[in-house]
């Protein structure tokens, strides 16, 4: 039973099949796993200190990171078809566009999934998000942000992700927002940003949140 990764699991399953199962409910390990893992779901900010190897991804024999490229713009044109560079291969190669067109757009991984939010079309700032299956090579679409925003900061931490500051067409930003991922995204506002920034970074670092400090 330890080598399972009942983390990975929904909290729903868990709930509604591993609970109900006799042999985990009367035996003193099994019951801890399960306790183990209904924690990683119920508290997101604390899976920095939760983190096991079984709350780690099994990674396929002989696989290795991706680097995507996503999107993008040049004086003439915007762009909304992506590449991914495999480092084991040592190439770069195509993979599905997304269904619009993005320059100035944030990107995020959360899980398996690559997450693109905002961006600017070559007409306006956007607010909407789509995001990327490798194992299917398909973008979808996922709840919009209430704010549209372009030269965005965009990073992933505990299952959340935020989209931090920005430009919506007509002044910069100082809000960020989270957009948070269960059985469906939903979007809400998180808290102010010292000032009001465009062309904003966002990286994850010590479990925190941080942002790049240039003006506009």
């Amino acid at each position: 039973m330890k080598c399972v990764r009942l983390p990975l699991l929904s909290r729903d399953f868990l709930l509604g099949h591993v609970d109900a199962e006799g042999l985990v409910r009367h035996h003193p390990d099994c019951k801890d796993l399960l306790i183990e893992a209904l924690k990683f779901h119920l508290l997101p900010e604390q899976r920095g200190v939760l983190g096991t190897s079984r709350t780690r991804p099994r990674r396929c024999e002989g696989a290795g990171p991706v680097l995507f490229a996503v999107g993008g713009g040049s004086l003439f044109a915007i762009h909304g078809d992506c590449e991914a560079y495999d480092t084991r291969t040592d190439r770069w190669h195509m993979v599905a566009s997304m269904s619009t067109r993005r320059a100035r757009v944030g990107v995020a991984a959360i899980g398996n999934r690559l997450y693109a939010v905002g961006g600017y079309d070559g007409t306006s700032d956007l607010a909407t998000v789509e995001s990327y299956d490798p194992v299917t090579n398909v973008w979808q679409p996922e709840v919009s942000m209430g704010t549209r925003r372009s030269c965005l900061g965009v990073a992933a931490l505990h299952g959340l992700l935020y989209a931090a500051g920005g430009y919506d067409g007509a002044s910069c930003l100082n809000r960020s927002l989270t957009v948070k991922r269960r059985r469906a995204l939903k979007a809400r506002m998180s808290g102010g940003l010292w000032d009001e920034r465009r062309f904003r970074t966002a990286a994850v670092l010590e479990e925190c949140l941080r942002e790049s400090r240039r003006k506009e």
